[in-house]
């Protein structure tokens, strides 16, 4: 079974974007993952977590860096990713065609699946894996686990088990 563990971004008033993306490895490419990261993270100059916004912004755990250690660290992390991930996925819509195309269509009743950009195009990640899985010679079940810190984590929890269904339904069908 492979894990993908995704995070989202873009919910800032300057974002062009709103995005989930994350990264697809085995239980075991996860297991040498954690390691592996928390050694980099542990070596000198030491940080307790890695947020690239704090990275580019030279602020919380990079707080009195400059940027070229700051580089060198983004440098050794992207590394470790590079060892272990199997496959980077990501989905992304513009704040401003996610107005003109979803929220501004009338529909008798909003469901908060619909008001959540995140929510739609985490749907939109799981099916693209599924979809293009073949073409990366990728033929076994991939699980999803989604940062818990995102405002939309509740609602796709919520919709999830649904829309898992009606693409089994789907399956079963055709």
């Amino acid at each position: 079974m492979l894990l993908a563990y995704v995070d989202d971004s873009g919910s800032e008033p300057t974002a062009l974007f709103f995005v989930v993306a994350g990264f697809v490895a085995s239980a075991k490419q996860w297991t040498d993952f954690e390691s592996a990261w928390r050694t980099t993270l542990d070596k000198g100059p030491r940080i307790e977590y890695f947020r690239f916004n704090e990275a580019m912004g030279l602020k919380g755990e990079f707080r009195g860096w400059n940027e070229a250690a700051r580089d060198r660290k983004i440098d050794e992390l992207t590394d470790v990713i590079k060892r272990h991930a199997h496959l980077r996925i990501h989905a992304t819509v513009r704040h401003d065609e996610y107005e003109r195309c979803v929220q501004s269509v009338p529909v008798p009743k909003r469901h908060l699946a619909i008001e959540n950009p995140y929510v739609m195009i985490s749907m939109q990640l799981i099916l693209a894996m599924a979809a293009m899985s073949p073409g990366f010679g990728i033929f076994e079940p991939c699980d999803f686990v989604f940062d818990e810190q995102g405002a939309f984590s509740k609602e796709l929890k919520k919709w999830y088990p649904i829309f898992k269904r009606q693409a089994q339904t789907g399956a079963k069908t055709n």
